[in-house]
């Protein structure tokens, strides 16, 4: 008898299940309007940031450009609501670096490290907008 799998669907589950199988397809099928999959994964990640920030924007009444210590709560809160365990550590001004102990996608990162990728995107999308520059390192 088969092993049935038991899927908790929630919008968090069926995001990370979308975005996963997305950049899965990306890599095997390529982008006819980019140059390569990571350029799809990219543009993916950038078209989401603006929706991320509209959210949190909303969520936290912000209007105008927002300041560094709000860009850091912005990417801490998001990651740590689709399942990273984000938190900020000190830098130097001007930077803003956060810290990790649990990947936001758990073991699906392994099937589509991509993810680091687009995720990258989608913050270095929102400190463009907001800051005229964007340089997202992942360490």
């Amino acid at each position: 008898m088969a092993k049935k799998t038991s899927l908790v669907l929630n919008p968090v589950n069926f995001l990370q299940t979308f975005v996963t199988q997305s950049v899965k397809v990306a890599g095997q099928l390529g982008c006819p309007s980019c140059e390569t999959h990571l350029g799809y994964i990219e543009y993916l990640g950038l078209a989401a940031s603006s929706c991320f920030e509209t959210a949190y924007r909303d969520e936290h009444e912000l209007q105008g450009e927002i300041d560094h210590d709000q860009y850091s709560e912005l990417i801490v809160n998001i990651k740590n609501q689709i399942g990273g365990n984000f938190s900020r550590a000190s830098s130097e001004a001007g930077v803003v670096r956060v810290v990790n102990t649990r990947c936001p996608f758990g073991e699906a990162v392994k099937e589509a490290p991509e993810l680091c990728r687009m995720t990258s995107s989608v913050f270095g999308g929102i400190a463009a907008r907001n800051f005229g520059y964007a340089k997202v390192a992942l360490n």
